[in-house]
């Protein structure tokens, strides 16, 4: 799979978004401008847009390119193995070498750390997590597809490690402040593993670790909705969101991130390679 890219921000891809899942290529265009192009001034919350339906998909699968080549342009992910510098200018390659499935970072760089309040209503720090291999999703509870395929393929890998899952913390990271309460995350979390973590936080906040991986996240209203902020406010809206995975190893380095397709499989496959690099 390759992802061409000439900057940090994908904001257009001109596949459709099942070719993409298929694994075709996703041409995207980059302009550096910022998430939701067109979006309107909503007193300070989260930017806005309205589109027409079929955008929610496609959007979110290119979030998933588009958090890795964010990452990939500012020496973050790459295609796995070494850089290779016969590749054209703005190419992510997967080397056949890699002993990752997904996408490995070169090179290693320490993870962002945050603190935020996890869903039990105590202070969630991801340091918290070393010592284990770390899985971290950024999504929300009303995504009606992409989160809970995303969050039901972890679960499933969790499983598949057998009693190793126990050596893995995964965080989910809501990026819907307003209606992802704690409590709305942890009934949201008890149909996956009770082991998975949810955490959530200010707009602000979220923003800021959202950016820090390279993660970008905007309202989306449906057509047709009223300009006036007080329809805003009363409007039924979504989330369009990256819809990475990121991987961190037992000692808080970023190694890889998948964006799909990936199978529950893979996930559990690259987190067995950082688990057999740990020190006993």
């Amino acid at each position: 799979m390759r992802v061409f890219a000439a900057g940090r921000t994908a904001v257009r891809c001109y596949n459709s978004a099942s070719a993409i899942l298929q694994g075709e290529t996703c041409m995207t265009e980059i302009d550096g401008s910022e998430p939701g192009r067109g979006s309107r001034d909503t007193g300070g919350s989260t930017p806005a847009v309205r589109r027409g339906p079929g955008f929610w998909a496609s959007m979110l699968v290119v979030g998933s390119a588009a958090a890795v080549v964010s990452f990939w342009a500012s020496g973050g992910f790459e295609g796995g193995g070494a850089a290779r510098t016969d590749a054209p200018a703005g190419v992510l390659e997967m080397p056949s070498d890699s002993p990752f499935k997904g996408f490995a970072a070169i090179p290693e760089r320490p993870a962002p750390d945050f603190t935020l309040t996890a869903h039990d209503g105590t202070p969630f720090e991801l340091r918290s997590t070393r010592g284990k291999a770390t899985l971290v999703f950024f999504g929300f509870t009303h995504c009606p597809d992409v989160c809970p395929t995303t969050m039901s393929k972890l679960a499933a890998a969790l499983a598949a490690l057998g009693e190793d899952g126990d050596r893995v913390a995964v965080v989910f990271i809501s990026v819907d402040p307003e209606r992802d309460t704690p409590e709305a995350i942890q009934a949201y979390l008890e149909a996956f593993d009770p082991r998975i973590v949810g955490v959530t936080g200010t707009l602000p906040e979220l923003e800021a670790v959202a950016a820090s991986f390279g993660v970008r996240f905007f309202k989306e209203y449906p057509q047709g909705t009223p300009e006036d902020p007080a329809d805003l406010a009363a409007a039924d809206y979504s989330m369009a969101h990256s819809a990475t995975v990121f991987l961190i190893d037992t000692v808080g380095q970023m190694r890889a991130s998948f964006l799909e397709p990936y199978a529950p499989d893979d996930v559990a496959h690259d987190v067995r390679v950082v688990l057999a690099e740990a020190v006993p």
